[in-house]
C-alpha cells in the first residue's frame, strides 16, 4: 500500500472469502464480562465508522467480519 499498490487488484493470488483467516476477538475477565464499558467498547468497535476507516485505510488488505 505504501508503493501506491491495491491489495484487492494489484495482489498475484487472493485468499477465498470461504478462507480460515485471524479474527479479533475481544475478551474480558469472568468478574467484568458484564461492565457497561466493554458493552459500549464492542459496540464501538463493529461500528459502521470503524468498518468504513478499514475500508477505506487498508484498501482490501484487511477486511471486517461483522
Amino acid at each position: 500500500m505504501q508503493a501506491g499498490l491495491s491489495p484487492k487488484a494489484d495482489s498475484l493470488a487472493l485468499e477465498s472469502d470461504k478462507a480460515d483467516f485471524a479474527v479479533v476477538v475481544i475478551a474480558a475477565r469472568q468478574d467484568n464480562k458484564d461492565d457497561p464499558r466493554i458493552a459500549e467498547f464492542v459496540k464501538a468497535y463493529r461500528s459502521d465508522e470503524v468498518k468504513t476507516f478499514v475500508e477505506e485505510t487498508f484498501s482490501g488488505a484487511y477486511t471486517t467480519t461483522w
